[in-house]
């Protein structure tokens, strides 16, 4: 295997980690790649950790810019990636050292466009892996767009996949979404990918912590660019791929429609009435019980009318499962 690899990692202070990450991608088996690592305009000292690296390992291309956000320090990366396949990774994650050897030989092996594999979730007290049973499943277009969008196995996210790079060459990330880019972009990715394949053994690691984007306080994107990104793609969509996103959506509607009020800004207490009202709007006109187990309807309608209690059965359910504090750091 010849191809050239462009591995795109943006970084914004995470002194304590971009190393470790940057570590893990040079110790790859797959030793072709050109691995773009963008400052976002760190204020600590991974900008220096970053050129520290560069001058060792001279795979290592460095871009300092101002911050723009992730999504923007992506399309950075992939406006000067000259890999034949590209692939991402989050600054402050790691990765196994075969993963992108074990990701480039499938996707020679079966012409893929898209190379996907497994993750795990690294908390820190345990490991929750997704799901490792090194299963591999051949998609074509709309298995690959039902496949992301069930999420049943698939990860949505951009950091255990490699992508040809045909493919990601005309696409760039929306800077204005701050959460759910990734499903976004990905949707678009494998709505042109002729094949994908998957092998679902968990090569990537999520390192969960406690002050990541991913666990950091409610704010306006939160609540709303996961719901933004459904109305995009379900624009496109019909038949069971449509119904999947109809009932990703009433969920999320669900959620922010019963979140309680007095842990929310002003702001926040109007997003959640608006959605509130949509989502009894959506139950009055809607017939949604051919796809909607009785269960699930009176969940909607307890979110949407009598949220106070839909949060204490909840909070009732969370307690005897122990699910309360599954993804507490």
């Amino acid at each position: 295997m010849k191809e050239l690899i462009s591995v795109i990692i943006p970084a914004y202070n995470i002194e304590q980690y971009i190393e470790r990450c940057l570590e893990s991608v040079c110790g790859q088996t797959y030793s072709r790649l050109e691995i773009i690592v963008i400052d976002d305009g760190s204020s600590d000292g991974t900008g220096n950790i970053i050129d520290e690296l560069a001058r060792k390992d001279s795979r290592i291309v460095t871009i300092h810019k101002e911050n723009g956000g992730v999504s923007a320090a992506r399309n950075t990366g992939l406006d000067i990636a000259k890999g034949d396949y590209i692939g991402f990774v989050d600054g402050d994650d790691i990765i196994e050292s075969d993963m992108y050897e074990l990701l480039l030989r499938n996707a020679l092996k079966y012409q893929a466009d898209i190379s996907h594999c497994g993750y795990q979730m690294v908390f820190p007290n345990r490991v929750d892996y997704y799901y490792n049973t090194g299963e591999v499943r051949i998609q074509n277009q709309y298995e690959g767009v039902y496949d992301l969008i069930k999420a049943d196995k698939i990860e949505p996210g951009l950091c255990n996949k490699l992508y040809k790079r045909e493919l990601v060459s005309v696409h760039r990330l929306d800077n204005k979404i701050k959460i759910n880019e990734d499903l976004l972009y990905n949707y678009r990715l494998f709505k042109e990918a002729k094949t994908s394949v998957f092998e679902d053994v968990s090569k990537y690691y999520y390192m969960v912590r406690g002050n990541s984007a991913s666990t950091s306080k409610i704010n306006k994107n939160k609540l709303e660019d996961p719901l933004l990104v459904l109305q995009k793609i379900m624009k496109q969509e019909t038949g069971e791929t449509y119904q999947l996103l109809e009932k990703r959506y009433t969920y999320l509607l669900e959620k922010v429609a019963s979140m309680k009020s007095s842990k929310l800004d002003d702001e926040l207490v109007k997003i959640c009435r608006k959605r509130r009202d949509e989502l009894r709007s959506i139950i009055k006109s809607h017939e949604l019980k051919a796809n909607y187990t009785k269960k699930e309807m009176f969940q909607l309608k307890l979110a949407a009318y009598y949220p106070v209690i839909y949060r204490l059965l909840n909070a009732m359910y969370a307690s005897l499962t122990g699910s309360r504090n599954r993804y507490k750091v």
